[in-house]
């Protein structure tokens, strides 16, 4: 096709106004009977046609094919029975009988939840097309479609499913599932049974729910009806929350015959008793470590002087605060998580019930980490008093040991969660340690004369950590005395108090 057309050097307004000045100077050259009229009037043509910028446009076209756009399902469902086969024989036939159309096949994805990823993939499919070319859209998938889907208006759209007439199948939803939930509550868990294909409305199933693996409960659930379970929260960390149904009978597929997902237990505020038997280097550690936590809530107390020790000065210029036994080890005990005893002695300061209090508290599930210097082998120690039977190792000849000793990682301790990371390290020295005989748990890490450093066991329901030195604040200094101090300690906190990560 041929046309021509104009495209002006000047404006418009302009190419009029110079083409009525050479008509009338025309006219007037006309009127006076000049000669080369008709020249001036042939020139001034020619000059006004060029300005008018003409051009001769020959077009060439070439008809553009028709586009069907064909999205292949390649979900998980798709693997039921023989519906991959059914997708694939009606993909063939598609493209034996396309004639002159040409067809675009788009690959669905399975979506991570499950189900068919039509929604998401169909805009950016549609949008690397040309409007006026699209012929329309074929789907051919099982129908288990994710998210809402609209198919585009004006432009025809066929659903091919890959599927058997009169088929059942029954499905296990999650309605309501929380992802947080605090140790020590329970959480609402809303699913819902449904069964397609079949005429069974009103109809019971038992629905079992599980946690980590053990069944917490078992009750009727009507069909199409939610019913509502309550899971308790045991532990801190990520809980696999699973629920079953029994299958229907002549169903395409029982996997969806069950659904789960992971719940997480957090702690409100996990509360800490820090206390220190007397002023020590190690204190900063200890606590740059348990502030830096801000799941943990502190007490912390410092001995500095002992009941019966004279004053220097009257008892009312002393600003000392009184140290309240009665609450922290009889009426407040277990309101804390975890004990921590930082080269503490009893003589003179807790009377043995207390002790006994403490031993009883680790029995019932408590946690205590006591870290030990010379105050351990005297007399009037802890392991000689009620506690003892809390606490994973005894007093052993020669007492204190000094001189430089690097830590060691055990065979066993090489295996375990808590010191694993530090296990083949060439660590640095301490240079004191007491010597001990293991009682109870297990020695991950040895001192001098390989003589047990760090004990972890279980007591009853509760755990016991022991560090027999009270040195560890060296690997705090930095240069050649840093050590893994506060990942270490961080470790064991977490191990007593039953992190997941670290069972």
């Amino acid at each position: 096709m041929s046309s021509l057309s104009f495209a002006p050097l000047l404006p418009l307004p302009a190419l009029a106004a110079l083409a009525v000045l050479a008509l009338a100077l025309c006219l007037l050259s006309a009127i006076r009977r000049a000669r080369g009229t008709l020249l001036r009037l042939l020139g001034f043509a020619a000059l006004l046609a060029t300005l008018a910028g003409p051009s001769w446009i020959s077009t060439t076209t070439t008809p553009l094919p028709d586009v069907a756009l064909v999205l292949v399902d390649h979900s998980q469902s798709m693997e039921i029975g023989s519906r991959a086969a059914q997708a694939a024989a009606a993909l063939a036939h598609l493209r034996a009988t396309a004639g002159h159309t040409r067809l675009d096949i788009v690959d669905l994805p399975p979506a991570p939840s499950g189900g068919t990823t039509l929604a998401p993939t169909l805009p950016r499919a549609l949008a690397s097309l040309a409007p006026g070319q699209l012929a329309g859209i074929v789907a051919i998938t099982d129908g288990e479609i994710t998210g809402t889907f609209t198919p585009p208006r004006g432009i025809p759209f066929t659903g091919l499913l890959a599927a058997k007439g009169e088929e059942t199948d029954r499905e296990l939803q999650l309605l309501d599932a929380p992802e947080f939930g605090l140790v020590g509550q329970s959480v609402p868990v809303s699913l819902v049974v449904r069964d397609h294909g079949a005429a069974d409305a009103g109809a019971s199933v038992p629905v079992t729910l599980s946690a980590d693996g053990r069944a917490i409960a078992t009750q009727q659930a009507v069909i199409g009806t939610p019913v509502t379970f309550h899971v308790p929260i045991r532990h801190a960390g990520p809980i696999i929350v699973s629920a079953a149904v029994p299958t229907l009978a002549g169903e395409v597929s029982a996997i969806n015959d069950q659904a789960a997902y992971t719940l997480t237990g957090i702690h409100q505020r996990l509360n800490v008793l820090l206390i220190s038997g007397r002023p020590n280097q190690g204190e900063r550690a200890w606590r740059d470590l348990l502030k830096s936590d801000p799941a943990i809530q502190l007490v912390h107390f410092t001995i500095l002087r002992l009941p019966g020790e004279a004053l220097d000065a009257p008892a009312g210029e002393v600003a000392l605060v009184p140290f309240p036994v009665r609450e922290l080890f009889e009426s407040d005990l277990t309101k804390f998580d975890l004990i921590i005893l930082d080269q503490f002695n009893p003589a003179g300061l807790l009377p043995p019930n207390y002790l006994a209090n403490i031993a009883q508290y680790v029995r019932g599930g408590g946690a205590l980490f006591t870290e030990v210097g010379p105050e351990f082998a005297a007399a009037d120690s802890l392991a000689y008093s009620p506690l003892a039977p809390a606490l994973p190792a005894t007093p052993a000849a020669p007492g204190t040991l000094t001189g430089s000793f690097a830590p060691q990682v055990t065979a066993l301790g090489a295996r375990h969660p808590v010191t694993a990371p530090f296990a083949g390290q060439s660590l640095a020295p301490w240079f004191r340690m007491e010597a001990a005989t293991p009682l109870q748990g297990q020695v991950l890490m040895t001192g001098a004369d390989h003589l047990p450093l760090l004990l972890l066991g279980d007591i009853g329901k509760g755990r016991s950590a022991m560090l027999l030195s009270d040195q560890f604040w060296l690997w705090t200094r930095g240069g050649e005395h840093t050590g893994p101090a506060l990942p270490l300690l961080r470790r064991i906190i977490h191990y007593l108090l039953r992190e997941p990560d670290l069972e």
